[in-house]
């Protein structure tokens, strides 16, 4: 599905709750692979409050519905997010900054770095951001909410 389709959806679901929708932006984070859609709302603090989760519950929403319009045989893009208030910008920056300062750790000390447990989307995100260092490996490891990311050192980096 591509972004113009996704951004209609989006503009239809703001609709449909009488939510206040000034534009959808899109975005790409081509470190990460991500599609980002940024919105701009007069009724931000509905979807800010409580740590963000009526914001992550509208991704949850949003992904379902997309993957029920998409039509059979055609890949579903998992890789996008909503973001009001450049709030996932801001986490995905900070993953991007951890990510980093944990992989220079593993290279410096030529070991094995676990990182604090995460979400999947998180999970992801470091992963994808660390997939193009050929001298590092990242998995996950654990079990539910202890699932975090080892990144290993793997040899000299070409």
């Amino acid at each position: 599905m591509d972004q113009s389709t996704i951004k209609k959806i989006i503009e239809e679901l703001f609709e449909s709750g009488s939510f206040d929708l000034a534009g959808v932006e899109v975005d790409h984070d081509e470190d990460v692979g991500i599609m980002r859609f940024k919105i701009d709302t007069k009724d931000s603090r509905f979807f800010l409050a409580a740590g963000g989760e009526p914001l992550f519950a509208l991704n949850a929403v949003l992904r379902r519905i997309i993957e029920g319009k998409t039509p059979e045989g055609q890949t579903n893009p998992t890789s996008f997010i909503l973001d009001i208030n450049d709030v996932q910008k801001k986490r995905i920056d900070s993953l991007k900054t951890i990510a980093h300062m944990m992989s220079e750790r593993a290279k410096f000390f030529k070991a094995s770095v676990n990182l604090d447990p995460m979400p999947a989307h998180d999970r992801r995100i470091v992963h994808e951001f660390l997939s193009k260092k050929s001298d590092l490996m990242t998995e996950s490891a654990g079990v539910g909410h202890d699932r975090h990311i080892v990144i290993k050192y793997v040899g000299t980096e070409i």
